[in-house]
């Protein structure tokens, strides 16, 4: 027991400064995207309602907020939470556009599961990882919210953290109440 006590404080000591440590660099990492301008490359398709289209700039809506997520096509478990974002485009306000951009090779299988899901929302389909490469997107800027010009101000998924979808919230109803 004499030896357990001690050894039980000494682990407990150093799991919480491993925890904080992880924190601080979480918090390095959100910091260092926030206000940086998000590119997307004119080299990619759109795919809406059985139809593609070539992307163009003129496809943002410059008047609203933006949620854009970057989506792993190779991912099943990415590509199953196309049904959790449409509970969430049903709680946000039209002020928001999402942008949902896959990296895939396999256009067809995104496809298929789009309607299998019956997800009618407009997808970027990248197939050369353009996206990521000109963003350098990494898990924890793989979805975030900007602001009309592309700028992003809050970095993280609201389908899987609670905390997250309700700053999105926060922060697109704050700024609808100061430009009224």
């Amino acid at each position: 027991m004499k030896i357990f006590l001690p050894a039980f404080c000494i682990s407990l000591l150093f799991i919480s400064c491993t925890n904080t440590n992880r924190v601080n660099s979480y918090l390095i990492d959100v910091e260092k995207w926030l206000g940086k301008t998000i590119i997307i490359p004119d080299s990619l398709s759109v795919y809406h309602e059985d139809d593609f289209f070539c992307y163009s700039n003129n496809y943002i809506d410059t008047t609203k907020y933006h949620i854009i997520s970057s989506i792993d096509g190779t991912c099943h478990q990415c590509m199953e939470a196309f049904e959790l974002w449409q509970d969430i485009i049903n709680e946000f306000s039209n002020d928001v556009q999402f942008i949902f951009i896959v990296k895939t090779h396999a256009p067809k299988q995104l496809l298929f599961i789009m309607e299998r899901l019956h997800f009618h929302y407009p997808v970027i389909i990248d197939q050369k990882g353009a996206f990521e490469y000109l963003n350098q997107i990494d898990e924890i800027s793989n979805t975030v919210l900007t602001d009309s010009n592309l700028n992003i101000v809050l970095v993280g998924n609201p389908i899987f953290n609670k905390k997250i979808k309700d700053l999105y919230l926060k922060l697109i109803v704050d700024a609808q109440v100061v430009s009224k």
